[in-house]
């Protein structure tokens, strides 16, 4: 027991050391530099908001026409599920007469949203698009007419649910 006693004083100080502080302070230290990381995260997420936000044109103008509708098919390179809705919400108020079908990969998953802007959700519901292309990932999801989201695991499956977009929302 004095052996382990020993052993784990000898973490502590050379813990202390590392963070240049007496072993006192180490957990303030530590609180002090989660708070940094957190803050840290916080501005780099904020970041890649603005970038996306500014690239969000560029994006928007990937969507094609089909039977008079815009539909947007694409697969984004986006952080996080956060950022995935934060297209979804731009979507919403910059369009008109668009379904936004955007993919991503996170945590080696897909994760889709759906988006049917305001003018159409009489004639299209995201909940039900979204949950019929998810389960050709081996996944499920649902939610709102306007606003939808799933996850797939099949990720080599990505390519063929891209491709059945169109014969789901208009079939």
């Amino acid at each position: 027991a004095e052996h382990w006693i020993s052993s784990m004083e000898d973490r502590i100080q050379e813990i202390a050391h590392k963070l240049s502080c007496p072993e006192t302070q180490l957990m303030a230290r530590l609180d002090a530099m989660i708070g940094n990381i957190h803050s840290l995260e916080q501005e780099l997420s904020d970041q890649k908001m603005k970038e996306l936000s500014g690239s969000m044109e560029k994006i928007l103008s990937l969507a094609e026409e089909h039977n008079g509708i815009m539909i947007l098919n694409q697969v984004l390179d986006l952080p996080d599920v956060n950022a995935l809705r934060a297209v979804g919400d731009m979507i919403k108020t910059r369009q008109k007469n668009m379904i936004a079908f955007i993919f991503c990969l996170i945590e080696e998953k897909v994760s889709i949203l759906c988006v049917v802007t305001p003018d159409l959700v009489n004639r299209f519901h995201a909940g039900k698009l979204v949950g019929k292309i998810a389960a050709l990932l081996d996944g499920k999801g649902g939610g709102r007419p306007d606003s939808a989201m799933a996850g797939g695991k099949n990720v080599s499956a990505l390519p063929e649910a891209q491709a059945q977009v169109y014969s789901i929302i208009f079939g």
